[in-house]
């Protein structure tokens, strides 16, 4: 912990710089690691060169096959699409939790009560949506798409 290398155990985590409105913008992603007798040596893809391939697979559209109409909750975050694609809400920057209410997924104060069913980890109030086993990918594809806005206003 501490080391400042840009990740530990997680090819593709991003190699970053602030631009000069100090947006975030991802240069490479991390390729390999490889331990050296200098130390660790990082090898690093730069994003710029794959901006073809990038575009052609990174589909919003794709991203919001995945959740249900009324968005979903992820953590403290509402995820839910509309016209201008895949939008989240950090509930946790307003002191609320995210919850899915009637279908809907919004940020709340409180959660609702958990029954004892709920508790012992068995979900029979349908609460539960099996699309939330594919959402592993989303966070990729938050950042391919975020890097893809960011990308356009730097050209």
């Amino acid at each position: 912990m501490g080391s400042g290398d840009p990740s530990f155990g997680d090819s593709g985590s991003g190699i970053l710089r602030r631009d000069t409105e100090g947006d975030l913008q991802i240069l490479g992603v991390l390729s390999f690691t490889a331990e050296s007798a200098e130390g660790l040596i990082h090898g690093f893809s730069r994003v710029d060169t794959a901006t073809a391939f990038i575009d052609s697979v990174a589909d919003t559209i794709a991203v919001c096959d995945t959740v249900p109409a009324g968005g979903l909750c992820s953590g403290a975050t509402v995820l839910a699409c509309d016209e201008q694609g895949l939008r989240s809400i950090d509930c946790s920057a307003e002191g609320k939790v995210c919850e899915v209410v009637n279908g809907v997924a919004a940020c709340i104060t409180s959660p609702t009560e958990v029954s004892d069913e709920e508790e012992d980890g068995c979900n029979t109030a349908g609460r539960s949506d099996p699309l939330l086993a594919t959402l592993w990918l989303l966070p990729i594809a938050l950042r391919v798409r975020t890097w893809r806005l960011r990308q356009r206003v730097v050209e």
